[in-house]
């Protein structure tokens, strides 16, 4: 890559942390500290309009101050009367995921959120991390275009960011377990992963998410399997039909949006189950067989990796193929099973407890 290219991205990224800058000289500066899985990272917010949204699922990682890996400084124009420079980049620019070409390199990534084209009633942002200092940057136009997802899963590209590494990497899949031990659950949409974690977490099972995790392999665990799901998301999202099977959920935090899914907090329903992290006994591969018993079968290591690869790598920035690797230590590392959901999620619960709790 030309030093041009470089000096292009770097001298975009310093602008756009010129106008968080004059967003905190307005409206002042809060810092919210958080811990995942041992990396520190602090969120800088200009203002305070955006920290509920932004820090719902992720209260129960909150920590006093201290040294931070990486700092996230926050802030939108619509509280702040503040916007970002001037986009230098057009739509054929925005490429994969999101990545801006021209204001990318090896050092600083830049990801546009959103429909250029849109003009209005359309989710815009910016996530930005400049990797040599420890920075990243994230904008968004207004606190009410804040979708529901974004919500319930905050800041998920800066996350991948800030926590991957050759043995660690945020995984689209749940994590359920008791007494410290617990199970990956991974499956594209639709395979009964958040129905079968949220009616584990309903029976008093440990929860420490429904969507992403942060997997590490190589870790010192008492299972000896050497894996580790740590928390980052404190909240589960389950579509109308998934919620009709757990009675009892409050409802709470619904979208603004026809037909999307309900977020629930668990830290405000189950805040003594929600726990930081859990030593991996097997990875669960859950789907749909109406009319079947619930029942769990043997599974292979290619299985895993194709329910987890797809969804985990492309819903996260471009990196090249390198989370191929450590999803395919994982795949190897655990035993793998199918998970058959014959209807009643109280039927699988039972399975993924003992399996915890007695391993394979």
């Amino acid at each position: 890559m030309s030093t041009g290219t470089v000096t292009a991205a770097g001298a975009w990224f310093d602008a756009a942390s010129a106008s968080w800058q004059e967003a905190a000289r307005r409206r002042g500066r809060h810092d919210v500290d958080l811990d995942v899985g041992g990396v520190r990272l602090r969120l800088a917010f200009a203002g305070e309009e955006l920290v509920p949204d932004l820090t719902m699922a992720l209260g129960h990682l909150r920590v006093p101050p201290g040294d931070a890996a990486l700092e996230v400084r926050l802030f939108d124009s619509g509280s702040t009367g503040v916007a970002p420079p001037r986009f230098p980049w057009q739509a054929p620019d925005v490429g994969h995921r999101g990545l801006v070409a021209g204001v990318s390199d090896d050092d600083v990534s830049t990801v546009f959120h959103g429909d250029l084209m849109a003009l209005d009633g359309d989710f815009r942002a910016l996530s930005l991390v400049r990797r040599s200092t420890g920075e990243a940057l994230f904008w968004v136009l207004d606190r009410d275009r804040v979708p529901w997802w974004e919500r319930a899963a905050p800041l998920r590209t800066l996350l991948h960011w800030a926590l991957r590494g050759p043995r660690r990497l945020l995984v689209h899949a749940a994590c359920v377990g008791t007494g410290g031990s617990g199970v990956l659950l991974a499956g594209p949409g639709g395979s009964g992963k958040s129905t079968t974690a949220v009616a584990a977490l309903q029976a008093g099972l440990q929860y420490a998410g429904d969507d992403y995790v942060l997997v590490e392999t190589g870790a010192e665990t008492a299972t000896g399997t050497g894996v580790r799901a740590h928390s980052v998301y404190g909240t589960a999202k389950l579509t109308a039909e998934s919620a009709a099977l757990l009675p009892g959920l409050p409802p709470v935090h619904p979208s603004a949006y026809d037909g999307a899914k309900r977020v629930v907090d668990v830290g405000a329903l189950h805040g003594d189950r929600l726990v930081r992290a859990l030593d991996v006994r097997a990875l669960v591969l859950p789907r749909p067989v109406p009319g079947s018993p619930t029942r769990l079968r043997p599974a292979t290591a290619a299985q895993a990796l194709m329910a987890l690869a797809p969804t985990t790598v492309l819903q996260l920035p471009p990196d090249g193929g390198a989370a191929l690797a450590p999803l395919a230590a994982l795949a190897r590392a655990v035993p793998v099973w199918h998970l058959d959901l014959g209807g009643d999620p109280r039927e699988a619960v039972e399975l993924v407890a003992r399996l915890c709790a007695e391993g394979p």
